[in-house]
């Protein structure tokens, strides 16, 4: 994920959102970030600027069946330190993550996508996380709880 076109983007343009940072003493090892925020039909249909050369029929963020407006929550970075993997700090970034996300008022859904090549959408199944959709031809994968 590149830092200046996505995460910081979504960071300061997120109404709700939650950072947590995993340390070992004063380094810091690994981080989630969730967001959260109405879903309308005009978000819905709504791309991010780095999609912008991708065909408009290539599939988007959210399932066309997503009954609008509703409250949603993105678990939208989880990132662990390689040399700190293995080591439960995932899950307990999962854990605290989770937490945030479902204690969001009025929340109907919680998503996360996952770029082609990550295989972590079975971590996400391990909490809940049901497969959705494909995401601009299959680049992303989408995953939702229904809450």
């Amino acid at each position: 994920m590149d830092f200046e076109n996505r995460l910081k983007p979504a960071f300061n343009g997120a109404k709700k959102r939650f950072l947590y940072v995993a340390y070992d003493r004063d380094k810091p090892v690994g981080y989630i970030f969730c967001e959260a925020d109405t879903v309308t039909e005009q978000t819905k249909k709504a791309r991010p600027g780095w999609a912008d050369l991708i065909p408009e029929n290539a599939g988007e963020l959210y399932p066309s069946n997503l009954v609008v407006p509703a409250v949603a929550s993105h678990l939208n970075n989880l990132y662990v330190l390689p040399e700190y993997r293995e080591q439960h700090i995932g899950s307990e970034l999962m854990d605290k993550g989770m937490e945030w996300l479902r204690s969001v008022p009025d929340v109907r859904y919680i998503f996360v996508h996952v770029s082609n090549g990550n295989n972590a959408g079975s971590l996400y199944e391990k909490y809940g996380f049901i497969y959705s959709h494909d995401v601009y031809d299959g680049m992303i994968d989408a995953y939702i709880i229904e809450v």
